[in-house]
């Protein structure tokens, strides 16, 4: 029976290898990006069924993040710390900001309210990237904060991303070292002493968790504590709000003592 699983799962495992290759290469203004992506999907839905594998779960993993990172788009990005000020002056100060040194934005905007947040599209990830890059150079203020630039993340990438932060987090106050416990914001994954042991994603409106390491998600101080009970409320309540405009467990918090293959 190993012998006849193993033969099924190495055929899935090539193609899920090759069509994350694909992914990774894609080109976001080509028609045939949406063929390998839709490729891409199928497949992952297809090996779901395949038990028992834990790599190939960490592959189906990787590739279901690429695709969702994916963006057929323009790039944008985010300037914050802009302060109080209206919407024409923000508009001014990210134009004077960017000069003639860099790419005229195609489109600069704000989302709801202006919080001191301004947004800018570009044509190209070359782009937005040397934008980021030399902003962070210059170092430019607004009155006396600096002002920072970063990628724009669509809102399921950063729910998905704060999840795995604020878990991250809760694991050091519990003691681990912050060289243990790494995210990776490309693959969307969190390793615990250089292995991947979950990883995140935002599905058909629900954060997702696919715990790649059996004995995490079988650590139960850590599955049924407070603190995990409220990161997962607060990834449900910012999706809920955010799809609305376009307080689970009683118990004690756990010390996280234990975790699984632990030197702590």
């Amino acid at each position: 029976m190993r012998g006849i699983m193993k033969e099924e799962v190495q055929p899935i495992k090539q193609e899920v290898a090759e069509l994350r290759s694909k992914v990774e290469e894609v080109d976001v203004n080509a028609k045939a990006a949406l063929k390998v992506a839709n490729e891409a999907k199928a497949m992952v839905s297809e090996s779901k069924g395949v038990p028992g594998d834990e790599e190939l779960r960490r592959r189906i993993a990787e590739v279901e993040s690429k695709l969702n990172q994916t963006s057929f788009e323009e790039p944008s990005v985010l300037f914050g710390n802009l302060g109080d000020l209206t919407w024409t002056a923000a508009c001014e100060k990210v134009t004077k900001i960017l000069d003639s040194k860099l790419e005229e934005p195609s489109e600069i905007y704000h989302k709801g309210e202006l919080k001191g947040l301004v947004f800018a599209k570009f044509s190209s990830t070359t782009a937005s990237d040397k934008v980021i890059t030399t902003i962070s150079k210059v170092k430019p203020k607004s009155g006396d904060k600096e002002i920072y630039c970063k990628k724009d993340r669509p809102l399921e990438v950063r729910v998905a991303f704060s999840f795995l932060l604020g878990l991250r987090h809760q694991l050091v106050q519990w003691g681990y070292s912050k060289a243990a416990v790494r995210v990776d914001e490309t693959r969307m994954t969190m390793t615990f002493q250089g292995k991947s042991v979950l990883h995140a994603e935002v599905r058909e409106g629900s954060l997702h968790l696919v715990w790649l390491e059996p004995a995490w998600s079988a650590w139960s101080e850590l599955q049924g504590c407070d603190e995990m009970k409220q990161l997962k409320e607060k990834a449900k309540e910012t999706l809920k709000n955010a799809y609305d405009k376009g307080g689970e467990g009683d118990g004690k918090g756990c010390e996280g003592k234990g975790a699984p293959g632990s030197t702590k």
